[in-house]
């Protein structure tokens, strides 16, 4: 009995079934449950994909599920305290398809911030060419605001860990910062902080892939700023919001989006099937990314 089987599933399996899975019983079994993949992230991090469990056959795929941590140097970035789960994924014939949680691509935002990747300078010079509001416009709406400033900068640095939301509606990454601007109040002395805010801000993900990474492309969506310190007293911080949303468009944002060109690299396992991911669907989930690739053939 043991050899009928043997010799008939052989010959009835692949007929029967999308040719990809005969390919993907064949790699797991070699390789699969034993590999461990890891790549460099950003100036000091690394992600690693390993296979947790022993893939699962259901009448219609074969699930192999990852886990995928993030490192930044020797240290495990781990997700935020309200991380989600994720009890019931999407199925469709004839697709294969890759999951990523929210929390996962959290922990990756992470790692570059604490290596400061979201943290900006900007000049005077540099916002005036990116014509954002002027010092003599900021003076309207704050009055008290000194006109006669030498050498002002603006900083934002991202000081707690990135969060990524993700929605059917919107894919958002959430900064927590704090904007500052700075300058010299004669040309001779010390720059001096004129003012800190606090400041989240919300970036919308444009998500596109090509063959072996995930990319990114941010574009603003809300702030929610709070006055921590002034130099120049209490004003009412909503009156800068003209103004922090025009250096976010004009310089922060594509600073940020060049700097994520570095991408998310994908396992290598998906290449082992001759899956091409230049050739996927993305959709955005509750909580999760899903890229999707046709891979049978009629």
């Amino acid at each position: 009995m043991k050899n009928f089987l043997d010799k008939n599933l052989k010959l009835l399996l692949p007929k029967t079934l999308c040719p990809a899975v005969d390919l993907v019983l064949s790699i797991v079994n070699e390789k699969m449950c034993t590999k461990n993949i890891s790549f460099p992230f950003g100036k000091d991090g690394s992600l690693l994909y390993s296979v947790s469990l022993l893939p699962t056959v259901t009448e219609e795929h074969i699930e192999i599920e990852f886990n995928a941590t993030v490192k930044q140097g020797d240290v495990l970035i781990q997700p935020s305290k309200n991380a989600t789960e994720i009890f019931d994924l999407p199925s469709n014939p004839g697709e294969t398809s890759f999951f990523l949680k929210a929390d996962f691509l959290g922990c990756a935002f992470t790692a570059l911030q604490q290596e400061g990747a979201f943290n900006l300078i900007a000049t005077e010079s540099e916002l005036a060419d990116a014509e954002t509001m002027s010092i003599s416009a900021l003076s309207d709406v704050i009055p008290e605001f000194p006109t006669d400033i030498q050498d002002f900068k603006i900083t934002i640095s991202v000081d707690k860990p990135a969060e990524i939301t993700l929605d059917p509606s919107k894919a958002l990454l959430h900064l927590y910062s704090n904007f500052e601007m700075t300058a010299s109040p004669s040309p001779d002395s010390e720059p001096q902080s004129i003012f800190v805010i606090h400041l989240h801000m919300n970036f919308q993900i444009q998500f596109s892939v090509d063959e072996k990474t995930l990319h990114f492309d941010l574009s603003p969506d809300k702030i929610f700023p709070s006055l921590d310190s002034s130099s120049i007293g209490v004003f009412e911080v909503e009156d800068l919001g003209e103004f922090i949303l025009s250096v976010l468009q004009e310089v922060y944002t594509p600073a940020i989006n060049n700097m994520l060109q570095t991408a998310i690299p994908l396992p290598d396992m998906l290449r082992m099937l001759s899956i091409n991911l230049a050739e996927s669907q993305i959709e955005v989930m509750k909580n999760f990314l899903m890229i999707s690739v046709n891979v049978c053939r009629a």
